[in-house]
Parts: structure tokens; sequence; C-alpha cells
């Protein structure tokens, strides 16, 4: 272990300390050595607007001294020296032409600076986050230009900055994060004008101080005890596979930069052929999820995570999945009295058995798959009760006979349709909606949202996509397709999506802004799952973490905004359903998966 990192791990053993509270008093702490971290980043000449990126190899040297040390605050100084070897940076001195140019980049003096105490609330990172603290360190470098090649020659100059350029480093971080990951500085400078040497070095420095000198010349230098890297990105198996759905799951580490570019590749091979934007996982840390929609039925599919950064791009490994056939589907049906059936109770749930052993065709109840019927008065019916339970003696001799029955009602409280890529929210104080079950696994709905407003304006559902509701702050939907999936890791899901006007779920006007919704969502079925009853829930949610993500059913919403009246949209951004709703169904159902 280097005398390094042995005095990070010291550090970190008493700042474990003083976040568990084992004492109070700061420590004795002296100079804290940084030898050989990694600098790397870039300094943009405004005028040319060409990043020139230091080289790898570039290292820090120096020390933190802590004065101060308590449960909440940190305070010290920091000193230390860079070096950058020279290297070569390509760029268009003259905005058109390739240039290749090669550059010194050495320190003047010793980067001098302080650790001041900052408010713990401005401090991002999760570990130590109390001991918040600004990082203020001022360093400057000669930039040198030693030679300038074009279309493969190089000429020699002798050129370098009048004066010294001058970086003022701020970064505020908590301690653990400085000395985990490092510090990024961000700001602007100023670069002097450029003096060059020999018989051309008039014109030359004429050049470069033309084309290169100047204020407000953006940079970005970082500071970390190790090299930076490509992204680490690795594929997870997927989960909450559907009949047509599947969530994509991986993780990726952006080792300290931004990570540019985050997407699943999928298809029917490892050659894949599509691709679906990475989503976070609400507090998960680097996971990454995406839901894939309108997947094939019993089909096998590829998939693996790639992420991107400045630095590289990096594939996960392969994966697949394969989603439930149709013959695995949850079915609609009823537990009916009946002689000669199979079942001994009214769930349909206990086999009849004589002497401990099933006996078929003995029990008093049956399980009948498909749509819930209901008894309705009627002459030459086949039932003589108003359950429909007890046949007449004689067919047509009953007064009450099944029909369709009025399928089912659902209410909710409040409903909440997030859209963070917009900055919007949509709160609707409560739903009503009327459905019908139409086969074993299927159904149509219609749901009408009240109350509802987006940053205090009235939206109601209108124009060409959709079913006007004629009334402020009122939303109707189209009518919608529902599906039952699963079992999905044990679960039922209630799947919605539009069964006209596709794909848009609603079109709504939210006092000017226009929106539209479309693609579909899955909720989680109670209540009537393995248990005949007339009531039962449905639960639409977002995933909020690594412990419940697979319990909230399936998001797969996404809204396009016009503020121009229809003439332009952005989007689509991925949005979010927030509900529970009652049903109640006009006879009892029972969902068997």
């Amino acid at each position: 272990m280097s005398r390094n990192t042995r005095g990070i791990a010291a550090l970190l053993v008493s700042l474990t300390a003083l976040a568990t509270g084992a004492f109070t008093s700061a420590p004795a702490l002296a100079g804290l050595p940084l030898e050989n971290w990694a600098v790397w980043g870039s300094l943009t000449p405004k005028k040319i607007n060409e990043p020139v990126i230091l080289p790898k190899g570039s290292t820090y040297n120096g020390e933190i001294a802590l004065t101060k040390l308590t449960e909440t605050e940190v305070e010290g100084t920091a000193n230390g020296s860079l070096f950058v070897p020279p290297f070569v940076a390509p760029v268009k001195l003259v905005g058109l032409l390739p240039t290749e140019v090669h550059i010194t980049f050495k320190q003047v003096g010793t980067a001098e600076g302080l650790i001041l105490p900052a408010a713990a609330s401005t401090c991002t990172g999760e570990r130590f986050a109390g001991l918040c603290a600004t990082l203020e360190v001022t360093a400057k470098a000669d930039i040198g230009i030693t030679e300038a090649g074009l279309l493969g020659i190089g000429v020699p100059t002798e050129c370098e900055t009048s004066k010294p350029v001058t970086f003022a480093l701020s970064d505020t971080l908590s301690l653990g994060e400085l000395l985990e990951s490092g510090a990024r500085f961000k700001g602007t400078t100023t670069i002097p004008s450029i003096r060059c040497g020999g018989l051309s070095g008039i014109v030359v420095g004429a050049l470069l101080t033309e084309l290169m000198s100047g204020p407000e010349n953006p940079y970005a230098i970082n500071l970390g005890p190790h090299e930076p890297a490509a992204p680490a990105a690795v594929t997870e198996p997927a989960s909450s596979v559907s009949q047509i759905s599947a969530m994509l799951r991986g993780t990726v580490d952006p080792d300290g930069e931004e990570v540019s570019d985050c997407h699943f590749e999928y298809g029917s091979s490892s050659s894949y052929g599509a691709s679906v934007p990475c989503v976070s996982r609400p507090g998960a840390g680097n996971n990454v999820s995406a839901t894939l929609t309108g997947l094939g039925e019993g089909s096998t599919y590829h998939y693996r995570v790639v992420a991107t950064n400045p630095l590289g791009t990096s594939d996960g490994a392969d994966q697949a999945f394969t989603t439930l056939g149709p013959a695995g589907a949850p079915e609609y049906g009823q537990c009916v009295a009946q002689k000669n059936g199979s079942y001994a109770d009214p769930n349909c749930t206990r086999m009849a058995e004589k002497k401990g052993q099933p006996v078929e065709h003995k029990g008093g109840y049956e399980w009948v798959a498909g749509p819930a019927a209901s008894c309705v008065a009627q002459k030459k019916g086949q039932y003589t009760d108003s359950s429909c339970t007890t046949r007449a003696v004689k067919a047509g001799k009953g007064s009450y006979e099944t029909a369709p029955g009025p399928g089912y009602a659902s209410t909710s409280g409040t409903v909440t349709l997030e859209i963070p890529g917009f900055g919007r929210t949509i709160t609707c104080a409560a739903s009503t909606a009327e459905g019908r079950i139409t086969g074993l696994s299927s159904g149509v709905d219609r749901v009408t949202f009240t109350g509802c407003e987006s940053a205090g304006k009235k939206c109601s559902s209108e124009g060409p996509n959709s079913t006007p509701s004629g009334i402020a702050g009122v939303i109707v939907t189209n009518l919608l397709d529902t599906r039952l999936l699963g079992p999905v890791e044990g679960q039922v899901w209630t799947e919605l999506a539009s069964a006209e006007h596709g794909p848009y779920v609603a079109e709504f006007d939210c006092e000017g802004p226009l929106l539209r919704t479309s693609g579909s969502v899955s909720g989680i079925q109670a209540g009537d799952v393995n248990v005949s009853s007339a009531t039962s829930k449905t639960t639409f949610a977002l995933p909020t973490g690594e412990k419940t993500e697979t319990s909230k059913g399936e998001q797969a919403l996404s809204t396009s905004l016009s503020e121009s009246g229809r003439s332009s949209w952005s989007g689509p951004d991925v949005s979010s359903l927030l509900a529970v709703v009652a049903n109640t169904a006009a006879s009892a159902i029972e969902i068997r998966p």
C-alpha cells in the first residue's frame, strides 16, 4: 500500500468515526500527501472554439493539511504542483484546415489554496455529506507552442504566453468525495498575448494572439486518485417479463466523467437492431433500466447496456429473456354453484374429496372461464332464483336468465401524471371509469379524470387525437383496450392501451400548452386474484428503488408537448402514472393466473 493510500485510508477511518459519533474532538492531522493524482480536462480558446485536451500522464503532487475537523466542519490548506508532459493538440487555427499544435504546459510557482467549511446542503455526495467543504486553489501556468503542423508539415516555433494563465479552481464537495473521487473544476480564464522568438516570431505571435488570446476562455480540470476511463457497463437479468413487455436492467459506473449516452440495444439475436434510452432507477446509485413494450408473445430477445463518456464507449455483456406465452395468460372467470361440480367451496380452490381423496363431479361448485355474467328476470329463463344458481327442472321454465352484465365501474382518488422532461405534472382530483370484460383475458374501458390541472391551469381533453370532454378540468381518455398480463413474478397485471385514435391515450389542453399521451400502462391487480369477489384494486405507480421496482406494474407512457397550437410538437418524453383504482363488478369475478 502506498503512503498516499495509507493516508487516505487513515483519514477515512477518522471520518467514519466522526460520522458514527465515536469522537467529537478533532484528530491531530498533519499533512496528507496526494501522490501522483491524475489530472485531466481541457482549455478551450474561445475564439477558435476548439478544446485543447490535457494528455494522459498529467499528474498532481501536493498536500492537504486539515487545521479543523469536527462532526460538521472542516478547514485546512492545500498546495501542490502540476505536471503536464508535452503533447500534441489537433485544432483548426484558421477555422478550416486541421492543424497540429505542439504544446507545453508549465506551472508557475506552487498551486496554493484553502479548504473552507460549506453548508451540508450544498454537497451532493451521500458519503460524509455532513463534512462539506469548498476547495479553493489558484494555479498559474505558462503555455508554450513549440511546433505548428499543417498537412503533415511541422513548423518549429518558439512561442509562449506573455504571462502565466491563471486558473481559479473551486469545487464544493464532501471531504470523503474529494479523497475517494477527486474534485471537478470549471470556470473561465484569460489567455494573455502570445510572444514568439525567431525570425518569424513577430508574424506568428501576432497570428496566435489574434486567434487564441482574450478573456472568458472556458476550462474544465479534473483531479482524482486515478486515471479516468470509459464507463463500466454491466448488463443485469431482465425483470417484470410479461407476454408483451420486460424491464431491462444494468449498472453504469461513469468513473467520474459525465455519461453522454446510455441505452440498451435489443433484438431477436445478439445483432440487436433496436435501442431504447436508459432511465435511472430512483435511489439506486448507478443502476439504470428501460421498459420494452409491444414484444411478441413467447419470443426470445437479446439485449445489452451501452454507455459513453468523453473517454470512450463500453458495452455490457449480452443477456437474453423470453416473454411469456399466450397459453399462460391469466383468465377471468366465475365460481358458480353447480351440481356435480369439481370444487367443494365457493371460491373453487378446494377440490371435492371423499375420504381424503379427490373425487370428480362430487362437488357443489365449478369454475367457468370467461366474462362474468349477470342474472336478470326473464320469462322462459333457465334459472329459478335471482342469482342464477338453481336451474329449473325443465328447460325454459325458470324466471331468470344469465346475461352479459354491465361490466364494472372504477373510482380513484388523486391521480398524477409526471412528465419530468418537460418539468410538468398533471394532477387530477379523482377519476371514474366504466368497463366491460369481453374475453377470457380482455376487456374495454374508458376513464374520466376530474379536477385536472397543471401549474394552476385547468386541463381538458380536446383535439383530433382525443375524446373531447367539453368541460374545464375534465380529461376523458379514448376507449381503452384492457388485457390481463402475467403471471409476472407471481403478480397479475391489468394493461390499458388506446383502442381508438391510437396510439394516443388522450390529448388535452392546459389553458395554452397542448399535451398528448400515448403508450400503455399496467397496474397490479389485487382482491380478485384466486378469490371470487365483486370488488378489486388496481395499483399504478412508479418503481421506487431496487426493493420495489417489480411491484409497481409497468410504466410505458410518453407525452408530447406543443406550445404552437399543434403546428409542432416536442418530445415524446417518458411519463409516469400514479394512481390506486377501486373496481366494483356487477357480479363476482375471479382471475386465475
